[in-house]
């Protein structure tokens, strides 16, 4: 394909040599082929056609025809002409223009994007750039639920037991990620569904979509509401009360022996109130007079709150989207001692126990700061400064308004945080999180239009962590999600005293698996049916430069540093663009390894 056509400059003489000069360029002395032949040459060469002061040219890899047809003309008609190249490769010059320095409004949209979305997109960077962190925010948290709901969605699929309703859940999980314009709260449910977990595997809700469809709609629907709410919809929830083996718990019998099950006591108090140390509410530990860390509960306060989980049972036959019922029958009214010294007194029933459990431990003073840290390492970083912490939770602890545990109002400091916007921290080696695998993966279906070719979004299964991302919507391995909140790597991280939690399913396997996955999905698509819309990056990626700038705005918010980018464009220019494909390969390859560089699997 011609990329330059035109006629030369005049050219010295021809004498003997290795080279002479063409309009200055260099061109080996003998010809590569006469007229009608055809040049073969290694690299990329340009290629003059003519003869004396009358020449066409051509850039060309590998071969060339010499003939006016090839050229597009005859330069010396009537004259026997010959073909030259020039004495080196070269590289093509391109026709895009360099590109535009990236500015501050860009990068600050594309970043805040970028931890409060599925994935910056190039529309949405445009348009937050010339709004302030604040109005988007606001619009976000007034922004409607995404319509059909992940439980209307599965009503709407195959009967239930076969593939196609087994696996709705899954479809309406990335369609939702991926193209739902209430982005904050779709992160946030994500958010959530890692701290308040249910998960097929291992569960006797393996099998049931609608369950994990209502259980995710029900976070949405509290995402931004109240904690408190939000505590008693997740702990009435038939979906949870099967997974950790609260429903049809039975009150204790004294002749037997039974005592009530223990395991949701617990998990409702270690993983989604309290934790297990009392805190200051910078986040920090508190310590006794020996200098040892107190204990939140004991023994007995796991006993006493098992027995306000008991006689709760499905609300109708698999009524997903009900809360659970009580039954008197196996509810236990004996007295229950609970967290902070409070004593639920003999004879309460179901509900009214219920409410005193769970408005003791959402006014439980490590609420705020235990909650706030969590929901900052999900969105921000995994190392926030404890002011940051103490900041946050004085939100959780009063909105302004004298609302306690508004979490939309905590999302939204958090997002606006100094801690979270200010440039400062981005050359902080303790600052920024690591991209779990299905954000990165959402951020690719965002930043390059990925839409199924049939209208379904079928991504099913991608646990495995040797050929997919090893991580997969409801399918973390226990309750206590794919990474713990503290998990610190061994090495220099745990030494320093700090937290990377993704870590926990980072290891050369997952790297090897995702490095293989996004190979694939870079260039074929996802199972070659979601497809991404690469021809706005195609139309520009004859210049290396200029395609590597748009990359790194959208997906790494300006961040990538100059050996990063030299190295990636060092790579696509080993691709003459003159290649059939050339511009599809250097866009799959310039996707892949910006999205596999380490610079973008950190969040900053």
């Amino acid at each position: 394909m011609a990329l330059t056509s035109a006629l030369g400059a005049p050219a010295a003489a021809q004498t003997p040599g290795t080279t002479f000069l063409i309009g200055g360029v260099p061109y080996t002395s003998t010809a590569c082929a006469p007229e009608w032949g055809s040049c073969r040459f290694t690299g990329t060469r340009r290629v003059a056609y003519g003869v004396g002061t009358q020449w066409l040219f051509r850039y060309a890899t590998g071969s060339q025809d010499c003939k006016s047809a090839a050229f597009g003309k005859d330069p010396a008609f009537g004259k026997k002409k010959a073909c030259y190249t020039t004495a080196s490769t070269v590289l093509i010059p391109p026709t895009s223009p360099n590109p535009a320095p990236l500015t501050t409004a860009q990068k600050q949209a594309a970043r805040l994007l970028n931890q409060a979305t599925w994935g910056a997109t190039a529309t949405e960077i445009t348009r937050v750039s010339a709004m302030t962190p604040t109005a988007w925010v606001t619009e976000q948290l007034a922004k409607p639920l995404t319509t059909p709901s992940h439980f209307d969605y599965v009503a709407m699929k195959g009967p239930l037991g076969t593939s196609e309703h087994i696996n709705a859940f899954m479809e309406s999980f990335w369609s939702q990620a991926a193209t739902g314009q209430d982005q904050l709260r779709q992160r946030m449910v994500f958010a959530l569904s890692e701290i308040f977990v249910t998960s097929a595997v291992s569960s006797g809700i393996d099998t049931q979509a609608a369950a994990h469809a209502a259980y995710h709609d029900l976070l949405a629907r509290n995402a931004f509401g109240n904690y408190r709410q939000l505590l008693e919809d997740v702990s009435l929830s038939p979906v949870m009360g099967i997974y950790l083996s609260h429903m049809n718990n039975q009150k204790e019998d004294a002749a037997t022996g039974r005592l009530p099950d223990e395991n949701y006591a617990r998990e409702v108090m270690q993983l989604f109130s309290i934790g297990l140390w009392m805190l200051n509410q910078d986040g920090s530990r508190k310590l006794d007079a020996t200098g040892n860390p107190i204990p939140t509960y004991g023994i007995p306060e796991v006993m006493g709150m098992a027995k306000v989980f008991t006689g709760w049972t499905f609300n109708g036959v698999q009524a997903w989207n009900a809360p659970m019922m009580n039954n008197p029958a196996i509810t236990s009214t004996s007295a229950k001692n609970i967290v902070n010294g409070v004593t639920i007194p003999a004879g309460t029933g179901g509900a009214a126990s219920l409410k005193i459990a769970l408005d003791t431990l959402a006014n439980h003073p490590n609420v705020a700061p235990f909650m706030s840290e969590q929901l900052i390492k999900r969105f921000v970083t995994s190392n926030p400064s404890r002011a940051y912490v103490g900041r946050i939770a004085a939100v959780w602890a009063n909105n302004g308004k004298g609302v306690r545990g508004d979490l939309g109002a905590v999302i939204k400091a958090i997002l606006l945080d100094t801690e979270a916007r200010s440039d400062a921290n981005l050359t902080s080696s303790t600052y920024g999180k690591l991209r779990e695998p299905m954000l990165r993966f959402g951020h690719w279906l965002r930043a390059f239009n990925a839409r199924p070719n049939d209208g379904v979004w079928t991504i099913w299964n991608l646990e495995d962590p040797v050929t997919s991302l090893g991580q997969n919507p409801q399918r973390s391995p226990s309750v206590f999600n794919y990474f713990r909140p503290d998990y610190a790597p061994p090495g220099p991280i745990l030494a320093a005293g700090l937290t990377a939690p993704e870590f926990q399913i980072t290891h050369e396997t997952t790297l090897t698996g995702y490095s293989n996955f996004m190979s694939y999905a870079s260039e074929r698509g996802f199972g070659g049916k979601i497809l991404p819309n690469y021809a706005p990056y195609e139309a520009i990626a004859d210049n290396a430069e200029t395609l590597l700038s748009r990359l790194n705005i959208e997906l790494m918010a300006g961040q990538m540093s100059d050996a990063t980018k030299q190295t990636i464009t060092g790579v696509m220019n080993t691709l003459p663009v003159t290649l059939a494909n050339a511009r599809k390969l250097r866009v799959w390859q310039a996707v892949f390894l910006v999205m596999t560089s380490p610079e973008y699997v950190v969040q900053r």
